[in-house]
């Protein structure tokens, strides 16, 4: 098994991923609905790791996961030209999501924050 040894603890595997994002476009229609999204700024990150511990080799795993949206304006409408309303409309300028996932103990945590200006 090839890996990192550090204290004790067999670590072999590790990813990390980074991604920016200038600006994302979402158009689809359901059933009469239209959605819209239009997201700017887009920064995102992701890592992975695995462990093997001790003897009886204990696996654990661990995800996390972070992302940054400058801006994000997603609008539901319905309707066709000239007679479109906007059934739900969400428009924010700053936040943050953050997410770790760890397979030992089964636990998701997951936040989202807005950016105070």
């Amino acid at each position: 098994m090839t890996g990192l040894l550090i204290g004790g603890e067999r670590i072999p595997l590790i990813v990390f991923g980074m991604a920016k994002l200038r600006r994302i476009k979402i158009t689809a229609v359901l059933s009469g609905l239209s959605l819209e999204a239009d997201l700017q700024n887009v920064y995102g990150s992701a890592t992975h790791r695995e462990k093997v511990k001790g003897v009886p080799k204990k696996r654990s795993r661990e995800t996390s996961s972070s992302a940054h949206v400058g801006h994000a304006m997603i609008a539901l409408i319905e309707g066709n030209a000239p007679e479109l309303q906007f059934v739900y409309l969400i428009n924010y300028l700053l936040f943050n999501l953050l997410g770790t996932i760890g397979w030992k103990p089964y636990v998701l945590r997951m936040i989202c924050r807005q950016s105070e200006k």
